[in-house]
């Protein structure tokens, strides 16, 4: 069971915020998220089923382990997404690749014998604007 949540915009410029935000909890019969090994280890797919494919192939950027204050332990990744043809204004296109066009923030614990998770997804342009923001928003999600 999820909700997802799309179209969130600025109050005063009525810019895009955010692209989608999805929160799910499912059965699992993980412990602890800790069982599936190290987080920078830990691939977003393995830890959260029905992931977009995009970003199974996503470079993770930052991967991290806290606790909450009930003691649950969260893992916590930030992966980019370029496209697979660089636009022609691209300046970095060719051999480098293309610029990172989306950011996927996720988040992942085991509560109560549920698998709860949170995505955050950003284009380049929400991300550059709000990107602090975003984490904060994914950091914040109340896992109980």
């Amino acid at each position: 069971m999820g909700q997802s949540w799309r179209g969130f915009q600025d109050r005063f410029t009525q810019k895009s915020v955010v692209t989608t935000v999805k929160t799910r909890s499912e059965p699992t019969s993980l412990q602890d998220i800790t069982a599936l090994g190290k987080v920078e280890l830990v691939t977003v797919a393995e830890a959260i089923n029905g992931v977009s494919k995009d970003f199974v192939r996503g470079d993770m950027i930052a991967a991290a382990k806290r606790k909450t204050s009930d003691g649950t332990t969260v893992y916590s990744w930030d992966l980019a997404v370029a496209p697979s043809v660089c636009g022609a204004d691209e300046q970095f296109g060719g051999a480098l690749g293309c610029s990172y066009d989306r950011i996927g923030l996720f988040a992942a614990a085991v509560k109560n014998g549920k698998l709860v998770t949170i995505e955050v997804l950003a284009n380049a342009d929400e991300w550059r604007g709000k990107g602090i923001s975003l984490r904060a928003l994914r950091d914040s999600f109340d896992f109980t």
